[in-house]
């Protein structure tokens, strides 16, 4: 025979089971949360992203925080993975047919992870548009390559000294003497029309 402490018990288990749990779909409303604008992210089901970025936890129920990191680039944890913003934004949402492995942003904004400001990249064209903007910083390495290699002697063509007067007008003669490999005063001397020591 039962206790009336058992009983008790079993009834109070019982209202329990009867009282409806609500749908995670009416949880996540409660938060300000459409699950119609968020797609699950590729590897960790729990988590789900929209289009400006917010990463939410469908267990937790809690957007995941985001913090910034050594490279200067937003990144959130999931499941104790740290992940960039902008690299999970392009994974789903921005086309890759050529399958490119890296992410640009356009502006150079490392903070600027909306949509329309990234961009599918090789690691070449990455670079390029890093020296292009000035974003690239010269490495001690670098420029000491540029000084040894300006220190070996070097021909231009008449094509290329027409090329580096062009480029005059836009970037400076340090910029150029790293980019050809040689010489400030090389660059310098062709800069001012002065004709230079091959």
């Amino acid at each position: 025979m039962k206790c009336q402490k058992q009983v008790k018990q079993q009834g109070f288990s019982d209202q329990l089971k009867q009282r409806k749990k609500p749908k995670p779909v009416e949880r996540m409303e409660k938060k300000g949360v459409d699950q119609k604008k968020y797609v699950s992210v590729n590897g960790y089901p729990k988590f789900l992203i929209n289009r400006d970025g917010r990463v939410f936890n469908s267990e937790r129920m809690e957007f995941a925080k985001e913090y910034i990191y050594k490279k200067h680039y937003p990144i959130v944890t999931l499941s104790g993975d740290k992940k960039y913003v902008h690299r999970l934004l392009a994974e789903h949402f921005i086309d890759n047919p050529i399958c490119k492995k890296e992410v640009n942003h356009k502006d150079g904004n490392k903070l600027n992870y909306s949509l329309d400001n990234l961009e599918w990249a090789t690691h070449k064209e990455n670079m390029a548009h890093a020296n292009n903007t000035g974003l690239r910083k010269c490495s001690r390495k670098m420029i000491e390559a540029g000084r040894k290699a300006g220190q070996r002697s070097r021909m231009f063509s008449v094509k290329e000294v027409e090329m580096i007067q062009h480029l005059s007008a836009k970037y400076t003669v340090y910029k150029i003497s790293r980019l050809l490999a040689c010489s400030d005063n090389v660059i310098t001397k062709i800069v001012k029309g002065v004709s230079y020591e091959h």
